[in-house]
């Protein structure tokens, strides 16, 4: 067997040495590589002509170092528990996903599109070959509840599963001819899928480890692009000790597996304890007659409603003009929506600001990432345009640290390659945008990324009001007075 080298080490090494580069630059220099002229088209902020009078700014805090939220490495996507569960931490989907983001040596590069791959059993291929992996049988039940609704299960999301074999190899890359241990399932009544599978091998700089996507729906399926979760699933310690003695099937699983650990993984071992117990999965059973396996998914799904920020003195005449227009209730989710944007650079803030606020949004300015923690910590934007290079903590810390149901994110930076595009996804962010950019293409991208930004992919059918449990739909808009919208 080739022995497969760490697929995460290389993105990182790229963008740590641009960064080096991008830091010792003077600011003005820096600006200079981000197009900083004074047209509209493109600009390096990417904001268009206008003035900020239509944007509200947050009290900008003077940049100082600070200290990350705990002493050990902070994840890639800071996540808290929520009732009993956990909100699992934003992981790569790697160099093998076959879930459309790359192109694989196989006869697909995207099983989500193939109705052959929605499928239970996933031990076998199903396109040119019937070959059935190798290894130890594993039942692996992945449960999914939303952390922002008592932990209640999530029915309907698409769970998409994949994984390398006993030996360490991934099928349609490793293996081109081979389609096995992929596969995707609908979550039932109950938020649950179940795969027959195998226990994966073990190959060289990584722990043991299941790759999933998950999706608001099997339609929207179609691409890593759409999913509200990328991440990953780390097999117990004990299992893989004793699955890996059985050599002959599993190859130098064993030796690569004495070399690693869950906490010095380069994708698991800066996650919270929480979260490493919360993705580990649950397994009982013996290697002769195979294990079952468990793991509670916890996403933080947003509401659209939640982003409702209307008094109710407002409330009736907006539900009769939508209803008179013939647009639903849920147009009302669009209107008001407020965008952070976080640079230290004024200027660029105020030509993002001006141009996003002439659109319609309302606009917060920040300075820094501890400005920026300050406005999320008392009020709700819709999303972040996050610049990437500031003093002090940069853009990546700022990804890591921001709390569990965090907005989406827009990252801008002039760092333009597309391996370091592909770095700041893995991160965290929703989208990425290079500098200079068109303020056309920004405000697109907004839309974009606000459009699918709801988790559950169903708008709400009418408005709940704190204070009384009342609900306001078009036309018959009467709560109590002295509430807001929630």
């Amino acid at each position: 067997m080739t022995e497969l080298a760490d697929p995460h080490t290389e993105h990182g090494h790229g963008l740590a040495e641009d960064l080096a580069r991008l830091r010792a630059l003077d600011r003005r220099r820096a600006l200079g590589l981000f197009g900083a002229a004074s047209g509209f088209a493109l600009l390096g902020g990417c904001g268009g002509e206008g003035t900020s009078s239509a944007s509200s700014t947050a009290g900008t805090a003077t940049p100082t170092p600070t200290s990350s939220a705990t002493a050990t490495p902070t994840p890639t996507s800071t996540a808290t528990s929520s009732g009993s569960c956990t909100v699992y931490a934003k992981e790569t989907n790697g160099p093998y996903p076959a879930d459309g983001t790359n192109q694989s040596s196989g006869t697909t590069s995207n099983v989500l599109t193939i109705a052959a791959f929605q499928r239970s059993d996933i031990r076998s291929s199903v396109l040119g070959s019937s070959s059935v992996a190798a290894g130890v049988k594993l039942e692996l039940t992945l449960t999914l509840v939303d952390a922002n609704n008592s932990c209640q299960p999530l029915a309907g999301y698409a769970i998409y599963v994949w994984h390398c074999n006993a030996k360490g190899q991934y099928s349609l890359y490793n293996l081109p001819a081979e389609d096995y241990l992929r596969g995707i399932q609908v979550t039932d009544a109950n938020g649950q899928v179940t795969f027959a599978t195998i226990v994966p091998g073990c190959y060289a700089g990584r722990y043991p480890h299941i790759h999933f996507e998950v999706f608001s729906s099997l339609a929207k399926a179609a691409s890593a692009s759409y999913a509200v979760l990328i991440s990953q699933l780390t097999v117990p310690s004990a299992v893989c000790s004793t699955v890996y003695a059985d050599t002959t099937t599993y190859g130098s699983s064993a030796n690569n597996f004495a070399n690693v650990s869950i906490n010095s993984d380069n994708v698991f071992g800066d996650n919270t304890t929480a979260q490493k117990a919360a993705m580990t999965l649950a397994m009982s059973g013996s290697a002769s007659a195979g294990y079952t396996a468990t793991a509670t998914v916890a996403i933080a799904t947003r509401r659209a409603h939640h982003r409702l920020q209307y008094s109710l003195s407002q409330s009736p005449e907006r539900c009769g003009a939508l209803k008179a227009s013939g647009r639903t209730a849920n147009a009302a989710t669009r209107a008001g929506e407020s965008v952070l944007v976080v640079d230290d650079d004024s200027a660029l803030r105020e030509l993002i600001g001006g141009f996003l606020a002439g659109h319609g949004y309302r606009v917060i300015e920040a300075g820094d990432v501890p400005a920026m923690r300050s406005v999320l910590a008392r009020e709700a934007p819709d999303l972040v345009v996050l610049a990437l290079m500031m003093p002090g903590e940069d853009g990546l810390a700022a990804l890591r640290t921001m709390p569990a149901g965090h907005p989406p994110v827009i990252m801008l930076s002039a760092l333009g390659e597309e391996t370091d595009r592909i770095v700041g996804l893995e991160l965290g962010a929703d989208d990425y945008l290079a500098k200079p950019c068109n303020p056309r293409e920004l405000l697109a991208r907004i839309r974009a990324v606000l459009r699918r930004g709801d988790a559950t992919g169903q708008e709400p059918d009418a408005i709940r009001f704190a204070g009384g449990g009342s609900t306001c739909a078009c036309g018959n808009c009467a709560p109590p007075t002295a509430a807001r919208w929630s």
